[in-house]
């Protein structure tokens, strides 16, 4: 069994309905950085909220979204520093699946941060899993929590551990000693991770059919109407496109019906009056591009080249640069496309 968990960018859609500064806060880290802008902290769909408001159909997400933010939140922020720190640790080592044995040059913690899972999950999630009636999407938040928590209290004191340096007085015993269980709990962490991402997106999916319906009764197939679409199935887009081995067929069909989209929205002189529009056009353009360099090497058995390292944290560069098809790649377009809806309003 290997350790390593598989490299895909975990796209995550819930829009946000009740803060615009701390909207505008997100798309501006997005816009600075790598890092943000390929996680996708919040693709944000602020320009929705007076639309949503107007047509009558924000009470019915409420209590809902409350909750599927607060998990989404903590979900996205931990999955930055999760991911970086799983490849921080394994990256020294000749195999993960065997572990440290104490002749490596450089050994390196996970650089776990407790201030980052108090900040980013802490009361809110706590809260969250309080309110009632419960939501669908409970149980799965419950279980990535203690998951969480669990990782937390074996990462902990490993990187500590490492930041004193103890490996160098003991002979590396330390270091294997705790291995097993710190890479058992990330195991549990990444599967607990992928289980919420799954339940997360379903919500997505009714809610974004719900306020979709209302925002077309009410003022019919609008801008904002659009853009939600645009945003909303780019992201299933990529979703569908996730993955060394993807249902390409149905990822082709879902590509061909995006781009229908995108042609009827410009055939009915959608957002003609709106200066920020074209940007979102072309944006969507670009992740059509990419999507298709995606399917068309996966079906060609052609090599992609991804990212190395897979996540930046803040000020890396990367060692080995994506080439066209890559997740990362695909995954930036789609961050471009989330932030410039942001710019709609």
């Amino acid at each position: 069994m290997s350790w390593i968990p598989e490299r895909q960018a975990f796209v995550r859609m819930v829009p946000v309905l009740y803060c615009p500064f701390l909207c505008t806060t997100w798309m501006f880290c997005m816009n600075r950085s790598a890092a943000f802008r390929r996680l996708l902290v919040f693709p944000v769909l602020c320009l929705l909220l007076s639309a949503c408001s107007d047509a009558g159909v924000g009470a019915g997400f409420g209590l809902r979204e409350r909750k599927a933010s607060a998990y989404a939140k903590c979900r996205s922020a931990m999955e930055l520093s999760v991911r970086g720190g799983f490849e921080r640790y394994t990256g020294w080592m000749k195999d993960a699946d065997v572990g440290p044995t104490g002749s490596e040059a450089a050994p390196r913690g996970p650089g776990w941060s407790s201030n980052d899972v108090e900040y980013d999950c802490g009361n809110a999630v706590t809260e969250a899993l309080e309110l009632q009636p419960a939501a669908t999407f409970d149980a799965p938040a419950r279980q990535y929590h203690q998951a969480l928590l669990a990782l937390q209290t074996v990462a902990e004191p490993a990187d500590r551990y490492f930041r004193r340096e103890e490996f160098r007085r003991d002979g590396g015993a330390g270091m294997r000693r705790q291995h097993a269980a710190l890479m058992q709990a990330y195991a549990t962490y990444f599967a607990a991770n992928e289980v919420l991402d799954d339940a997360l997106h379903q919500h997505d999916l009714a809610s974004r059919a719900e306020l979709l319906a209302g925002m077309e009764g009410y003022g019919g197939r609008s801008t904002d109407y659009y853009a939600l679409r645009f945003v909303g199935e780019g992201s299933d887009l990529v979703r569908s496109l996730r993955g060394p081995t993807p249902d390409l067929v149905a990822a082709r069909n879902q590509l061909q019906q995006y781009q229908t989209l995108l042609q009827q929205a410009q055939s009915n002189g959608i957002g003609k009056d709106v200066p920020a529009w074209r940007l979102l056009e072309l944006s969507a353009d670009t992740l059509v591009s990419e999507a298709w360099h995606r399917v068309e090497r996966l079906e060609k058995g052609q090599p992609i080249v991804e990212q190395e390292p897979a996540v930046l944290l803040p000020g890396m560069q990367p060692k080995v640069f994506a080439s066209a098809g890559s997740l990362s790649r695909l995954n930036d377009a789609y961050a471009d496309l989330a932030a410039a809806s942001g710019r709609l309003r």
